[in-house]
């Protein structure tokens, strides 16, 4: 058996684990990030940034938003053509009140939108953009 096959038998093992212990404690985001970390591990890029976020959000509702920003922004280097960690950054960027940094990530919403063919939500972020007001 080679080394790759044993990582991947006890990310499985963890993964399966931290399941059963995350089902038990819903808001641990530890557990939620280690579980990402396992999915990581195995490849399973989807699942690992679906962690990555949910113990994101888990980090904001406690109110470490600095934390909750490390683990998106994980999510978005794992999969930067992903929605959900653009929509995540967007959002703390505007409450932030991060402008340009709001207005880099909107447009690549935008680009994601257009590929999908989601031509509502690419008008929708296009508005956005322009409430923002000139860039640099």
């Amino acid at each position: 058996m080679g080394f790759f096959s044993r990582t991947n038998d006890a990310a499985s093992v963890a993964i399966e684990r931290l399941k059963a212990e995350i089902q038990r404690n819903p808001k641990d985001a530890k557990l939620v990030l280690e579980l990402a970390a396992a999915y990581r591990a195995k490849n399973a890029v989807s699942d690992a940034v679906g962690c990555y976020l949910r113990a994101a959000n888990l980090n904001q509702q406690a109110g470490l938003s600095k934390q909750a920003v490390a683990l998106a922004r994980q999510a978005l280097q794992l999969a930067p053509k992903q929605l959900e960690p653009n929509l995540f950054m967007a959002d703390y960027y505007e409450r932030e009140g991060l402008k340009e940094d709001q207005r880099g990530v909107l447009k690549t919403l935008a680009e994601l939108y257009k590929t999908a063919g989601r031509n509502q939500d690419v008008e929708k972020v296009l508005a956005k953009i322009e409430a923002l007001g000139p860039g640099r």
